[in-house]
């Protein structure tokens, strides 16, 4: 399979932004209409005539206001803009609204109208919980006519690894599908410019990684999605460390899939990862064989050590006991000599053995016991 076509570094600074949080959602003056907000799309200022577009402009005014309920000035207007996405402002000295809350809004609006679009017989609904018991609310939840549901998590804020892995949970016991969609604010770049690749993920991140799922980022400002990447066998791939690039897709070229948000190319970067995870299964499986073969061969050879070891000492028995024997026929072959080359001699006052050397003398040199006391005691 050809390596599969990622975006350029420009498609992935402008996913990335500037740091800028631009206000693109509204809600609704109308209190039928209370808690749904409006996405101004990208240049349709710029579409409209002149007249078209200050009916435009006089609309939010008079429908729109800020999406804060507690904004002090709700009042908005449309600005449209040459070189950035369009989007509304406050009055001079209004707004400034958290950065975190701001995206965070906008991006459960932004995914909910997706989902609207891309499944029209489906129900989405913002902020639904997933139980009676209120185990966990859904940031926005795709309820399909089979009956499946998936929860989407819009997730700018901070959160652990163990919060994390208890809604994980938590929603996969009720049956949910749930996708996480993490903040485009919350790419990190990566420490070391020796790194694997340009970003890396927080330990929340790769948990999600590490569980089988794709790490996947959101921006509702550009209406996109960014999914991390790495490379393998010359291929792009989902990732598969913490060092990673990015993939950024347009939100209307992505569908649902079993396995999270895909699209072509996110398909073919699934394929890549799992040929990969086929072929470290493979490596994996060769690698213990070869374990379990040096195992059986060192047992082998262990066991043939005792079994030599053991040989060896019954030698080393046998030829200790060949020694001494020889030894033992050596000695009684040089005192067979002795006794041939010089015959036995007897002490003149005792009669008992006399040693060859004390021949000349005849007698032994200390203190015998006369012959006729021996026999008498023998008698």
């Amino acid at each position: 399979m050809a390596s599969t076509a990622m975006h350029s570094r420009d498609d992935i600074a402008r996913f990335l932004g500037t740091g800028e949080t631009r206000l693109i959602a509204a809600g609704y003056r109308d209190p039928d209409r209370a808690g749904e907000l409006y996405i101004l799309p990208d240049g349709d200022l710029r579409s409209l005539s002149p007249d078209e577009a200050a009916q435009r402009r006089r609309w939010v005014r008079e429908e729109l206001r800020c999406m804060f309920d507690d904004c002090p000035a709700p009042t908005l207007r449309a600005v449209a803009r040459a070189n950035r996405r369009d989007g509304f402002s406050h009055g001079r000295g209004a707004g400034g609204h958290s950065p975190e809350s701001q995206n965070h809004r906008q991006g459960k609006a932004v995914v909910a109208a997706w989902l609207r679009e891309r499944y029209p017989d489906a129900t989405v609904v913002e902020e639904l919980a997933s139980d009676t018991q209120r185990s966990n609310v859904a940031d926005v939840m795709l309820l399909h006519p089979s009956g499946r549901r998936v929860a989407f998590e819009v997730q700018y804020a901070q959160v652990s690894v163990a919060e994390w892995r208890e809604r994980h949970e938590s929603y996969a016991r009720q049956g949910i599908i749930d996708v996480w969609l993490w903040g485009h604010t919350r790419v990190r770049k990566s420490p070391s410019e020796y790194a694997a690749g340009p970003y890396r993920l927080s330990d929340v991140q790769d948990e999600v990684r590490r569980s089988g799922s794709r790490v996947t980022f959101l921006n509702p400002e550009t209406a996109q999605i960014a999914v991390a990447t790495g490379r393998w066998d010359g291929r792009a791939c989902l990732a598969y460390g913490r060092e990673c690039s990015l993939h950024v897709e347009n939100l209307v070229e992505v569908i649902m899939s079993e396995r999270g948000l895909s699209s072509r190319t996110i398909a073919q970067l699934a394929r890549a990862s799992d040929e990969r995870d086929v072929d470290e299964q493979q490596r994996a499986e060769r690698a213990a064989l070869e374990r379990q073969k040096r195992d059986a061969q060192e047992v082998s050879r262990r066991e043939q050590m005792k079994v030599d070891d053991e040989r060896w000492a019954l030698l080393r028995e046998k030829s200790a006991a060949y020694r001494a024997q020889v030894l033992a026929d050596k000695a009684a072959q040089r005192a067979a000599k002795q006794a041939q080359e010089h015959p036995a001699l007897t002490c003149r006052k005792c009669g008992e053995r006399l040693d060859p050397i004390l021949a000349a003398s005849g007698v032994h040199v200390y203190p015998c016991r006369p012959r006729q006391d021996r026999d008498r005691r023998g008698r």
